[in-house]
């Protein structure tokens, strides 16, 4: 198991919770920290993956996330597709 798997989880006594931020809006920060209601790992990222595409769906907000993948840090705002672009 790789460290970066469970990047944005910790266990809370008996379950998994997640945590990360959301800007909205361009300015304001939102702290996001929520049980995911389980006790498995694997359960635990799936619903962290699928928290964070919620957030990522919305029109006016953004993920800032660092992600790691297969080695190579990526800055993404998605969990899908291609980084985007800088310029």
């Amino acid at each position: 198991m790789a460290h970066e798997d469970n990047h944005h989880l910790w266990r809370n006594g008996r379950y998994w919770w997640v945590a990360f931020v959301v800007i909205i809006g361009g300015v304001r920060q939102v702290r996001i920290r929520e049980s995911l209601k389980t006790d498995d790992v694997e359960t635990a990222r799936e619903r962290r993956d699928a928290r964070i595409r919620e957030y990522t769906s919305r029109p006016d907000c953004v993920v800032p996330l660092r992600l790691e993948r297969r080695g190579q840090p990526t800055d993404r705002t998605t969990l899908d597709g291609p980084p985007p672009s800088a310029g």
